[in-house]
């Protein structure tokens, strides 16, 4: 499944944070893919990483801190899932369907930046939207 460029370069600006062997992701296999959303959603309402970190740590091919690439230089959740004997293609589906649902939180996230920076930029009066409110809240009401 293609991403959409900009969910793409959020994570490409936002790289993992961690050097290698440190920082999880919280995700095991054990867990299924809707505890491994709950995993993962949970560690970014903790402020433990981002959503467009761990997308970036999810790509292929992404550009560490260090220098190494997603892949070949730094395993990724898909190999070391697929490393323990577990089918391929069932592998690449989950992994796939984590970075899916990281994406529409990124999307999310720079559509409220975007909507903030929006706000911000009139002179109107309007409020800005609070960007650090939780994504259980739900967004504030469009000025009148």
């Amino acid at each position: 499944m293609a991403l959409s460029e900009a969910v793409l370069a959020e994570a490409r600006a936002n790289p993992w944070p961690f050097a290698k062997g440190h920082g999880h992701l919280h995700v095991q296999w054990k867990n299924g893919l809707d505890g491994n959303k709950q995993c993962l959603d949970a560690a970014i309402l903790r402020g433990e990483f981002s959503a467009a970190q761990a997308l970036h740590r999810l790509t292929v091919g992404m550009l560490n801190l260090d220098g190494s690439r997603n892949g070949p230089q730094r395993p990724t959740l898909s190999s070391k899932w697929a490393s323990g004997g577990r089918a391929a293609a069932a592998v690449s589906a989950h992994v796939e369907a984590l970075r899916l649902h990281l994406a529409q939180r990124v999307a999310a996230d720079i559509a409220r930046a975007g909507t903030a920076g929006t706000a911000a930029a009139t002179s109107d009066g309007a409020e800005a939207i609070d960007l650090t409110a939780s994504d259980d809240e739900p967004p504030p009401p469009p000025p009148p």
